[in-house]
């Protein structure tokens, strides 16, 4: 981020949200307003409990993320404590979740009524803090911020493979990117922003939240799809609609766009693919801009959330944003022309502090100069951003660490692979066993001698161990290689033979030998 710009504090934003102007209406739920006095109470129980149990400056509180003003209150109250809100997804697979929050080690946990918080307690028995809505602190904090961090956000995404990540968005970076939001669809005071589906997509509702209250608007927690349609057309407020959906077959669809068509102002589309055909009708619907971004949580995305005023490739992550510069730089070390792929560079945006999956941890640091995102990209002649796959993608096996990029690019160079991924098959041994999923250019392949062929190229623990054909091979929003939800292949013929135990040898036909040798 450029030197020039003021150190962005996330409590002390909170607590001026919520002082500022004690009259403002901050929030509408159920079709009441909740003014910022109002909100500043539920914000204050929230800090006595976090203060009560020790948490402050840098520690996680995950927070389930869903319509209530008490898990807004919870967010805020992270803020001015100096902790950090871990935004998560209710609906998530608890058993997966709570190896994420394992992974992050989080302090303290906000259950709203969406999480069961007996479980959880179970697997973390290390929190300091579990909070539930109808059990919170009768004790209250009104002190300013106790922390002049920069705070921000731990969001929680599908990463850059399809694999569950948590990534830590500075304060800045939440700053900077809900600034190009605002510009982008040019949000207005006192205008609703009101959210389809779910609020438990954590990257949309992370930016829409900071980017709604720093303008002055009002974050609506009604769903749409039942009280947006019964709203007079005169509208008192402008409507933003945002929409979080996986794809344009999604529950809220075109129909239900028009028949609002003259209830919105602008429309902010999230999260996915988004066909042509849909672009148009959403543009129709509103005639206003339309946002799209995809994993915003991702360097890549990040650097690419895009006003789109009309149509754009479907498979393209958009163009980067104001004040992003990028630059692919090929095989050679240089930079590389239009539809050339190469490594995909990027300065002058902040970037996450700190990555944790389940797999690996990493770190980062914001900087000016450039940057790798540790992806492989392109950009076409009118700068669009297309994003192929990803060059970081490892796990263990036995305590070592596989690359699976590597043994990719091993595979593809035998003559009947035409592509393939490489993905991890957890095991109770070994921890995860090396798998592959190829496809054949001919229908059919040899996985023996595909096996026998890398044995020179690659360390014996990163053979693949369980393979499989495939007819394609998915992928993410934004076009990377997902390396996570596969369905695991049945093991290689050499691997079933290694693992057998040798036939037992008995001293007769040793002795016969030996008495052969000697006649």
């Amino acid at each position: 981020m450029p030197d020039s710009q003021p150190k962005f504090s996330a409590a002390s934003w909170a607590f001026r949200l919520l002082t500022d102007k004690p009259d403002r209406t901050l929030l509408i739920v159920q079709g009441k307003k909740v003014s910022a006095s109002a909100l500043s109470e539920e914000v204050s129980l929230l800090r006595g409990a976090l203060n009560q149990s020790g948490l402050g400056a840098d520690h996680i509180v995950a927070v389930s993320c869903e319509r209530s003003i008490t898990s807004v209150a919870a967010i805020l109250a992270c803020f001015c404590e100096g902790s950090i809100p871990f935004l998560v997804d209710p609906r998530q697979e608890h058993e997966l979740l709570s190896k994420l929050l394992d992974a992050v080690r989080i302090h303290g946990l906000y259950c709203g009524t969406s999480l069961d918080a007996s479980g959880f307690k179970a697997r973390l028995p290390y929190l300091k803090w579990v909070g539930e809505s109808d059990a919170q602190s009768a004790s209250k904090r009104s002190a300013g911020p106790e922390s002049n961090t920069d705070g921000g956000f731990v969001l929680h995404t599908s990463g850059t493979c399809g694999l569950p990540r948590a990534i830590q968005h500075a304060g800045s970076a939440i700053a900077w990117q809900t600034s190009a939001l605002n510009n982008a669809l040019r949000l207005k005071p006192a205008m609703e922003l009101w959210y389809t589906g779910t609020l438990a997509s954590p990257s949309v509702f992370a930016l829409g939240l900071c980017a709604t209250l720093s303008t002055g608007g009002i974050l609506v927690l009604d769903e749409p799809q039942s009280q947006l349609t019964s709203i007079s057309r005169q509208a008192e407020n402008p409507r933003i609609l945002l929409m979080s959906q996986s794809s344009d077959r999604s529950e809220w669809n075109a129909e239900h766009l028009l028949a609002i068509k003259t209830k919105v102002t602008s429309v902010m589309c999230t999260d996915g693919p988004l066909s042509e055909s849909f672009a148009i009708t959403v543009t129709q619907a509103t005639d206003a801009p339309v946002w799209n971004g995809l994993s915003l949580t991702e360097a890549a995305g990040f650097i690419a959330i895009n006003p789109v005023p009309g149509v754009w490739p479907a498979d393209s992550a958009g163009r980067p944003i104001s004040g992003a510069e990028v630059c692919i730089i090929g095989s050679e070390g240089k930079s590389v022309g239009y539809d050339h792929y190469g490594k995909l560079y990027y300065k002058n945006a902040p970037v996450p502090v700190k990555t944790v999956s389940l797999t690996f941890q990493s770190k980062s640091e914001p900087a000016s100069s450039w940057v790798a995102t540790g992806d492989w990209a392109k950009l076409d002649e009118n700068d669009y951003l297309f994003i192929t796959g990803c060059d970081k993608s490892s796990f263990y096996r036995a305590g070592f660490l596989v690359n699976a990029v590597a043994i990719e690019q091993s595979l593809r160079s035998i003559p009947n692979v035409a592509d393939v991924i490489v993905f991890a098959a957890p095991h109770d041994e070994v921890e995860n066993e090396v798998s592959a999923a190829i496809i054949p250019k001919n229908g059919t392949i040899d996985f023996a001698l595909a096996i026998q062929s890398l044995s020179p190229n690659i360390p014996k623990y990163q053979l693949p161990e369980r393979v499989s054909t495939i007819d394609a091979i998915p992928r993410t929003p934004s076009g990377k290689v997902k390396r996570f939800g596969y369905v695991i292949p049945p093991r290689t013929a050499a691997q079933i033979a290694k693992d057998q135990p040798a036939p037992e040898q008995t001293s007769t036909p040793v002795h016969e030998a030996n008495t052969s040798n000697q006649e």
